[in-house]
């Protein structure tokens, strides 16, 4: 079954539910969630959301964060919903793990990626290198400076992924 196939076989909640991961830049959850509710083969799943990330418009790498606020509160601005929090949100991929800079939007309720703050893989790990985790504090203080600016609260992640 190629990933359209598999797109169309799933229930309209489903789809949902795969569609608003994949808008808030959650690629993995997005695979394991159609994997969990189709059955299919992680290849076939793999492929179907990269069709959903081309079908929706949506990058497929979270963008970097940009040099000022400013610029982040423009993204926010454009958004298609009101947002009503920013905050981050420790993720990983096959490199390690990173922090997202997230709008949250109240209607319908989503997270939308505006950012993504990574400074190295985790072989820093292995060198000795983290803790601490310099993206966690890089994303706190550019979410806590969108927050201001735009009058909203901010909830940062913790200090360490997990």
């Amino acid at each position: 079954m190629d990933g359209h196939d598999l797109w169309e076989a799933l229930p309209g909640p489903d789809r949902d539910r795969i569609d608003a991961l994949v808008r808030s830049g959650r690629r993995f959850e997005a695979v394991r969630t159609l994997r969990t509710a189709s059955g299919a083969r992680l290849g076939d799943c793999m492929d179907a959301v990269a069709g959903r990330y081309r079908a929706l418009g949506v990058p497929s790498a979270p963008p970097e964060p940009p040099e000022d606020t400013e610029a982040l509160a423009e993204r926010v601005r454009r958004l298609p919903g009101r947002a009503v929090r920013i905050e981050t949100a420790w993720d990983g991929d096959t490199a390690g793990w990173f922090v997202l800079l997230l709008a949250v939007l109240a209607d319908p309720p989503t997270a939308v990626v505006l950012a993504r703050f990574r400074h190295g893989s985790d072989l820093r790990i292995f060198n000795g290198a983290v803790p601490p985790w310099p993206e966690a504090a890089a994303a706190g203080e550019a979410g806590r400076a969108l927050a201001d600016r735009l009058g909203l609260p901010f909830r940062p992640a913790g200090p360490e992924p997990g």
